[in-house]
This record gives structure tokens, sequence and C-alpha cells, in this order.
């Protein structure tokens, strides 16, 4: 995926009848411009002068809201969950949207458009999250976060690398019981819903003679935008 698909994107989402147009800009975009669009409000997630997120809320197809969101550091892919993936970087379920943003979760209320919060929940850059149950199951780069909808964090985990995996493995699988989880170096995790760990399996092979490690694919991925950064 090309880096400028990255630096201009459009999503819409529905709940109801209600819908939001999502128009995000890097900073270093060629075509920066939301600034001069008229949003009724904004929402500054922090004080650095960096990427930007323009949200207009449409009702029955009439838009009646408008946010210009400032601030945003880190990079950012907008998608929602389809049938074949259930990550998300954007939720929108009982007037309640869930952004992923860089470094910020953020929630605001559709459709005032009033933040219900706005957390920093992991040390490094956040990515997409998952549906667990009544909450949502959110991969840091250094942690996985379980969060409830009020935005508090019920528990991290923590492996022994980062939770990127350049070859095209699932970080995160929710299965009935428990969650496996798959890190940069290919350790795979298994963990209850509780964080609590159940086990690890260590991707590198120990022999009488040597050390083997598994061979690795070289398939692209998304999450090379990040390095940008």
């Amino acid at each position: 995926m090309e880096k400028s698909e990255f630096d201009n994107q459009i999503l819409e989402i529905e709940d109801g009848n209600l819908s939001i147009e999502l128009k995000y800009e890097r900073q270093f975009s060629e075509n920066k411009d939301l600034v001069q669009k008229g949003y009724l409000q904004k929402i500054e997630i922090t004080d650095t002068e960096s990427s930007n997120l323009g949200l207009r809320v449409f009702k029955d197809g009439n838009e009646i809201n408008s946010v210009l969101i400032i601030g945003i550091i880190g990079g950012i892919w907008l998608f929602k969950e389809t049938g074949e993936d259930k990550g998300q970087t954007v939720k929108l379920s009982n007037g309640n949207l869930i952004l992923s943003l860089g470094f910020n979760l953020v929630s605001i209320q559709i459709p005032t458009l009033q933040v219900n919060w706005n957390i920093v929940p992991d040390p490094a850059e956040i990515f997409e999250f998952y549906n667990l149950k009544d909450d949502i199951l959110l991969r840091g780069e250094l942690q996985i976060h379980r969060i409830d909808f009020n935005g508090e964090i019920k528990w991290s985990y923590g492996g022994t690398d980062i939770w990127v995996n350049i070859d095209g493995k699932q970080e995160i699988t929710i299965l009935e019981d428990k969650i496996k989880l798959v890190d940069f170096n290919h350790d795979e995790y298994v963990i209850d819903f509780d964080g609590n760990s159940i086990s690890n399996k260590p991707s590198k092979i120990i022999t009488e003679q040597n050390e083997i490690t598994i061979p690795k694919k070289n398939d692209s991925s998304w999450w090379k935008f990040w390095k940008d950064f």
C-alpha cells in the first residue's frame, strides 16, 4: 500500500438512521485543507500541530453536526469491522464513536460530538481494536489492553517483542474462551479474557546441535506506514 493512500483517507460508517463521514489528512499531506472546510466544532486531543480528522454527522441524509479533530500524533489507517476482518479503528454503536488515533483512543458522543473520554493507553502507538464481550481489546505497539466503554483499562498484557508482525500473521485472534497473540518475533501466546497467561510458544526451535529459526515470509502489510512517523 502506497504511503499516499494514508495521507488522505475517507470512510463512512452508519448506525441506524445516523451516518458519519470521516476525512483524514496527514500533517505532511500534499492535499491539506480540512481546516478550511467550515466545521462547526473543534476538538484538540493534543496541543501539538499534527494531523487532522474531520467528522460530519448525517441524520436521514441531512447534515446535523460536524467537528474537526486536531492534534493527532502518529499514524492512522481508518477502517471498520468487516465479515472477514474483525479488527477496526473506527466503531459506531449506540451513539458512541470510538476512534484509534495514533497514540490516543477517543470516545465521542454522537450526534453532540462531545468527548466522552480521551486516553493514551500504550507507552507507544496504538493500532486496531476488537470487540470482546462488552469491552474492546486494543492492540498497542507494546501492550494489549482490555478497555471498557467508560475508557477504563481493565488490564494490559505485554510479550517479549512488539505487537506488530511484518509477515502477515494475525496479531490478535479472539477464540471462544481465550485470546491468541503473535508478536514481531513470531512468539505465540494464549491468554484468557482476564489477561492471564495460559501458554507461551517461542518461535525458535532449540536442537542439540544448534538453534534453528523458523523461516519468515516477506508479505507486505499496512503496518509499514507507521515506520514513517
